[in-house]
């Protein structure tokens, strides 16, 4: 019987979900910029940048075909 590997549950649950979240980006950054950041680790199938209460700059980037 072959031995596997155990898995990294915290890039598995990337893989599956593809999100990522990130915080604390200047207001200034755009939808375009982020996309051209994420692009090397993966396919962007869609970026958003939001506010919360006029204090946190957020964004979130769905991906396919992580790298």
């Amino acid at each position: 019987m072959e031995a596997t590997q155990p898995q990294d549950m915290t890039k598995a649950t990337i893989s599956q979900t593809s999100r990522l979240f990130v915080r604390n980006l200047p207001f200034s950054c755009t939808d375009e910029e982020l996309a051209t950041i994420f692009e090397p680790f993966g396919e962007i199938s869609q970026v958003g940048v939001f506010f919360f209460a006029s204090i946190i700059c957020c964004c979130a980037a769905r991906l396919r075909n992580i790298r």
